[in-house]
């Protein structure tokens, strides 16, 4: 038995000293998806491998010390903001590998309702009567500048806000104006113009620039706005649809409305009416990709996981499949491609 234990020992110490003896290999991230979207649930963002078209899979779920309720994705700066108002927290993600998300600085602020990355260094926040410019240092964004009045009123509930590409705009609608403000100097934010009776009615992320078009909902319908002035926005025309504008491609603008559990497809040259897409259960949120030579609509839904149309044709969506082998969440990005 002695012998037993003896070369137990030796066994053991050989093992100990090949392994301090080999270094542990590094942690390689995934590999990042060619196509890729994002959506959130509870305390997690969810990102969607859609390499392959009609088979979607789950790239890489990532937990927040905190609820999410909304979340900006900024695909030039590769940055997501993600936030809770009633745990008045948002953290901010590097997101340049869509299938590793890294936090590189937290935001605390009563009660923020909309978050936005303008680059690693700067967040705007908006709550309850005040737009804020944020800065980080370490990992912790520290409030420099603030805005709480315009003509002597206070600027009212924030629903949505987005920046202009070049990074000098911001757009923030409340429950009833359009706030243009120039954040070229990020120390020193200034409202230029202030659009009234602009009712913007959306509790999701719907505020959408496409070239020189701002694009929202303003009441029943969805207005497209001339920002090529952001001094002196002019409205091009309304659509007449009663639903949220989510995305817009090829001139198409894809519709959903959070009291009803259809997307409604609209031409935004003709302000036709094209399709209307009724998912099996529930609609939890919708993205749209253009593979090249197929357009894709995935509804996310309560019961029945994604459900993939083909919609090449805007007039005559056809079903695809259905993936009941992911977790769905909620306020879906467009898809990218890396």
């Amino acid at each position: 038995m002695r012998k037993y234990w003896i070369l137990a020992g030796i066994t053991g110490m050989l093992v100990w000293l090949i392994m301090a003896c080999v270094p542990l290999a590094e942690f390689e991230p995934p590999t990042p998806p060619d196509a890729f979207f994002f959506a959130s649930t509870y305390n997690c963002l969810l990102s969607y491998d859609a390499s392959s078209p009609t088979s979607l899979s789950l790239a890489g779920t990532f937990t927040c010390d905190h609820r999410i309720d909304r979340f900006k994705y900024d695909h030039e700066q590769s940055l997501i903001a993600a936030w809770y108002p009633a745990d008045d927290q948002c953290t901010v993600f590097d997101a340049s590998n869509p299938a590793f998300l890294v936090p590189i600085g937290s935001y605390t602020k009563d009660g923020i309702d909309v978050a936005v990355p303008v680059n690693k260094d700067y967040l705007l926040g908006a709550c309850d009567d005040e737009f804020t410019i944020a800065k980080r240092s370490g990992n912790t964004f520290t409030q420099i500048a603030d805005i709480q009045y315009f003509g002597g009123e206070l600027l009212g509930n924030p629903k949505d806000m987005t920046i202009s590409p070049d990074n000098n705009y911001a757009y923030l609608v409340t429950n009833d104006a359009l706030y243009t403000i120039d954040i070229s100097d990020l120390a020193n934010p200034e409202i230029i113009r202030k659009n009234e009776a602009f009712e913007y009615r959306s509790i999701d992320e719907f505020l959408t620039i496409e070239g020189t078009q701002l694009i929202a909902r303003d009441g029943d319908s969805v207005v497209i706005l001339d920002i090529t002035d952001p001094s002196s926005i002019t409205k091009v025309k309304s659509i007449y649809c009663y639903s949220e504008p989510r995305f817009v491609l090829n001139d198409l603008i894809y519709t959903c409305d959070s009291w009803t559990v259809d997307v409604k497809i609209y031409d935004l040259t003709t302000s036709e009416h094209l399709a209307t897409i009724e998912p099996p259960s529930s609609l939890r949120t919708f993205t749209v990709y253009d593979a090249g030579e197929h357009i894709y609509l995935y509804l996310l839904t309560w019961y029945d996981g994604v459900v993939i149309f083909d919609v090449t044709d805007p007039t005559n969506p056809a079903y695809v499949d259905t993936i009941s082998s992911i977790p769905v969440g909620y306020n879906a990005t467009k898809v990218y491609e890396l």
